[in-house]
């Protein structure tokens, strides 16, 4: 778990402008409403979203490279509760070679998102419908 000591090696989970390394085999549940991390590096390890819960990750950068996988939700499985991902940035940030600033950067991984399935709140018209017309053709 994110939030837990024990997965930073006894340390606190990564503090404001730090900057936090999913490595090769390490599998960490999201459970956490973050403050805004400098980066999120998830090489060739996975983060997946706890799904038993709000979260918010806050975050100027995620790399996602070497088989690593961020997983909010999955198409048999999609995320129920609320999941921000907010990127933080400005006009001057830094660019990283070949991403660029306040990015979301994928390089041989895995990025899947899918959210709890929404009605559809709009139709096509079947016909032309005139203004102050009382009845549409759907």
């Amino acid at each position: 778990m994110w939030s837990s000591r024990f997965t930073w090696g006894g340390e606190d989970p990564p503090r404001e402008g730090e900057i936090a390394v999913i490595g090769h085999m390490q599998h960490i549940y999201f459970d956490a409403i973050t403050p805004v991390l400098k980066a999120l590096i998830i090489q060739g390890g996975s983060l997946t979203f706890d799904d038993t819960q709000d979260v918010s990750l806050d975050v100027e950068y995620i790399l996602i490279l070497d088989g690593g996988t961020l997983r909010i939700g999955t198409q048999e499985q999609p995320f129920l509760h609320n999941a921000v991902v907010t990127m933080h940035g400005h006009s001057r940030s830094i660019e990283l070679p070949m991403y660029g600033a306040k990015v979301l950067g994928l390089r041989e991984g895995t990025l899947d998102m899918h959210g709890k399935p929404l009605r559809v709140s709009w139709t096509k018209l079947g016909s032309f419908s005139e203004n102050c017309y009382l009845f549409m053709n759907l």
